[in-house]
């Protein structure tokens, strides 16, 4: 069996809070596949049940009525034409979906079936397979190469959640009441999702590094408040603790985080993040103060320099340019195919199991690259990220370079002047003749072809 793997598509209910809007060009690329046998793995965040009403409330109640909205979206029905014409080209074409982060309502059979009902035509839903009792495919095997999928939010301390919890809060017909949703689950919810409708650029700045300044500038009543519920995070205590670390001058030296640790990775990460060698106490204290305070700011509004002192300005541009500075040092990275990224330690525990390729999602950024083991053993995995087909956003950092440029590009920004970047990427595994390896490509869907991204790799038995 040949397969293709794709990743965070996003789809939405048709809101101002959409940043999936390819339909129409994932449709055709389903239509596109040809008539051989072939499993679309879709790994992860396929629905972006976080940007649909009710929000903050996770259910089995709750669920149905977002994957009714969903699937009633007319934006929506050209994708659901897509995948019914890619299961009908082949009767031993299947689709398997994985859970991610902002579907975690997919694991619910109701949901499930009402996505069946529309993907598949009448009859042939049992071709569609929800992967909901793992975080990775178990059965991807290519020409006798294993291959590791898994979307990567449990990489990832923001989004992690127990999975097997999960199973817990959601079987038997349990409501799924109880299960408690990642920190940004919580963040989406209770901030993004005001903040977006007047900002629409948020959801797209990738990587989310420089999202966490720029939303603690825009709006830092809301961020602080959202994150100071979870073990005191960005409340007197944390602020403490850089002032400690700078009076001790240590912190030129990062407290390691443990990536899979959840929520207890979440507070020497936001350490390290605050903390650079431009870095003094006033700036600090102004920082505190403003993300403490938020001077009475509005839900879901910006805030203007010139209502505010001196100190709390120049709060706000310290975290408009570290934002911007993390963007710098990760931009380039991030949009480079060839570059590593912050996966690489999960990438090494998956060489251990013995995978020869591994394929993630969750980052947002296509990556095709080659890991070698640590340990001299000559071992090598090869490693792709499938990206994404929503919105991203992409624009010249080096524009950036003083407080008025600065506030244009916001001003910019706020009133929907910029174009989103599109890179429709996915995973291609093939199987080489003789059953004697797989030919594994990443590749990009634009002006209606598939295109190569990087050369092609054969990894053998």
């Amino acid at each position: 069996m040949n397969y293709i793997i794709i990743s965070d598509l996003h789809v939405g209910g048709g809101t101002n809070l959409d940043i999936f809007h390819a339909q129409s060009p994932l449709a055709d690329f389903l239509k596109s596949t040809g008539d051989e046998p072939l499993t679309l793995i879709v790994n992860g965040d396929f629905i972006d049940f976080l940007a649909v009403e009710p929000y903050g409330v996770f259910s089995r109640q709750a669920a149905q009525r977002k994957i009714e909205h969903i699937i009633g979206a007319p934006e929506n029905k050209v994708l659901w034409e897509g995948f019914r014409a890619f299961l009908a080209a082949n009767t031993a074409n299947r689709v398997d979906i994985l859970l991610g982060n902002h579907d975690l309502e997919i694991i619910f059979e109701e949901v499930q079936e009402a996505m069946r009902g529309v993907m598949a035509a009448e009859g042939e839903g049992e071709r569609i397979q929800f992967i909901t009792e793992r975080v990775s495919h178990q059965k991807v095997k290519v020409g006798g190469v294993y291959v590791h999928v898994e979307h990567g939010f449990q990489y990832d301390p923001y989004n992690w959640y127990d999975q097997d919890e999960l199973v817990k809060a959601t079987i038997f017909g349990s409501s799924g009441e109880n299960f408690e949703i990642p920190v940004g689950s919580r963040l989406v919810y209770e901030t993004l999702n005001k903040l977006t409708p007047q900002h629409p650029f948020i959801p797209l700045i990738k990587p989310e590094t420089a999202v966490f300044y720029i939303l603690l500038a825009l709006a830092p009543k809301e961020a602080a408040k959202q994150l100071g519920g979870v073990g005191d995070l960005l409340g007197g205590k944390f602020f403490n603790r850089v002032k400690m670390r700078l009076r001790s001058q240590q912190f030129a030296v990062p407290v390691p985080v443990d990536m899979t640790a959840g929520r207890a990775a979440l507070e020497p990460q936001l350490t390290n993040l605050f903390l650079d060698k431009d870095m003094d106490l006033e700036t600090v204290k102004a920082v505190e103060e403003y993300v403490g305070e938020g001077r009475g700011q509005q839900p879901g509004r910006a805030i203007s320099f010139n209502v505010f002192s001196s100190a709390a300005r120049k709060a706000k541009l310290y975290l408009l340019r570290k934002g911007l500075k993390g963007l710098k040092e990760e931009r380039d990275t991030f949009f480079d195919t060839n570059a590593n990224d912050d996966f690489n330690p999960a990438l090494e525990r998956i060489l251990d199991l013995n995978a020869r390729v591994a394929i993630l999602g969750h980052s947002h950024g296509r990556k095709l690259t080659e890991l070698t083991a640590p340990d001299n053993s000559g071992r090598k995995l090869l490693y792709l990220n499938t990206g994404t087909w929503a919105d991203l956003l992409d624009f010249d950092l080096n524009q950036l370079q003083d407080d008025d440029a600065l506030e244009a590009w916001l001003d910019d920004l706020d009133n929907r002047r910029f174009k989103p970047s599109l890179y429709f990427t996915f995973a291609r595994l093939t199987e080489l003749p003789g059953g004697r390896g797989a030919r594994v490509s990443l590749e990009e869907w634009r002006e209606g072809k598939a295109h190569p991204v990087g050369e092609a790799q054969e990894v053998m038995v």
